[in-house]
């Protein structure tokens, strides 16, 4: 423009409720929990019950902000609170959450209620959503008896960081990134990063999202520059 002077420059951008054609409750939990301003989203769609391992993923989120990767689990699963057992499983749950300081990364949706106090009730088209806005499905059961997720994130092409038990090595073969249960929360997130880092189309689905969702545009650059274009009146 034969200046020297600085411009600020507003990035076209893409809605991605639209794009996705997401459910107005999804919408809701994502400008709710700015879950487009995450570095990581793992989306875990199991029952709270031991055999799904959810304290695995849950050391896995601490050991991923220990690498510097704001990282957050969307676990769709829901409890009996009639059966002792599982209650117990998700106190201990909440309590090593805290422990570990990530208990705001650990979205436990079925319990889970908006500001207004309604409640999220996770069903076949919300968890699609996460799928959809996710960048892994992650799977650290112990036991399963097939892992019919693998499958659902397949027909969308989701990648898949998972326990390298029978039933999962029978669906993902090759295609899909394991870990032994042996593996400590630190080598399994070392695994998930390197596995991402080999998926160019991954980490620039990341990128749009957090530099080109009209949201983020809006708060990063659009309204800091009106705020500016008014505070110079």
């Amino acid at each position: 423009y034969k200046t020297k002077k600085r411009f600020t420059v507003i990035p076209n951008g893409v809605d991605p409720y639209v794009f996705f054609k997401l459910d107005p409750l999804t919408i809701r939990l994502i400008r709710e929990q700015n879950l487009f301003k995450a570095d990581f989203l793992m989306v875990q769609p199991s029952r709270l019950h031991p055999r799904k391992n959810f304290e695995l993923s849950i050391k896995v989120i601490r050991a991923l902000h220990d690498r510097g990767v704001h990282a957050r689990l969307l676990a769709t699963g829901a409890y009996d609170p009639h059966e002792p057992r599982t209650v117990e499983y998700y106190k201990k749950l909440k309590i090593l959450s805290r422990k570990l300081g990530v208990e705001k990364d650990i979205l436990l949706l079925a319990e889970y209620k908006f500001r207004s106090g309604e409640s999220y009730t996770p069903d076949r088209i919300t968890t699609r959503d996460l799928y959809l806005i996710a960048d892994i499905l992650f799977m650290p059961s112990s036991h399963e008896g097939f892992g019919l997720p693998l499958l659902e994130a397949g027909m969308i092409k989701l990648p898949i960081v998972c326990s390298d038990i029978p039933p999962f090595r029978e669906i993902g073969a090759d295609d899909v990134c394991f870990f032994s249960l042996r593996d400590s929360p630190e080598e399994i997130a070392k695994k998930i990063m390197d596995f991402i880092s080999s998926l160019k189309t991954q980490k620039f689905f990341r990128g749009v999202i957090r530099k080109h969702a009209w949201d983020n545009i809006y708060e990063t650059l659009f309204l800091p520059f009106l705020e500016g274009v008014i505070n110079r009146k």
